[in-house]
């Protein structure tokens, strides 16, 4: 399995995707929704995990396979 930074948020609905800061994994799930200036996005609620907002400006990055 070959991840690989994404730097634009906008496709990313429905998508399978790691979540890292400053090259930490914060999180892996399905993309529920993106700003649409691209800055933000949420994830899907999963399990015990409740839907959680991560913000591009705060350092979060986006990595999908």
């Amino acid at each position: 399995m070959s991840f690989h930074l994404q730097r634009e948020w906008q496709p990313l609905t429905g998508q399978q995707v790691a979540i890292r800061l400053y090259g930490s994994m914060v999180r892996h799930g399905t993309v529920d929704a993106v700003t649409r200036d691209g800055g933000a996005l949420w994830l899907r609620s999963e399990g015990i995990e409740p839907r959680q907002l991560f913000v591009k400006s705060e350092g979060f990055e986006v990595w999908i396979e």
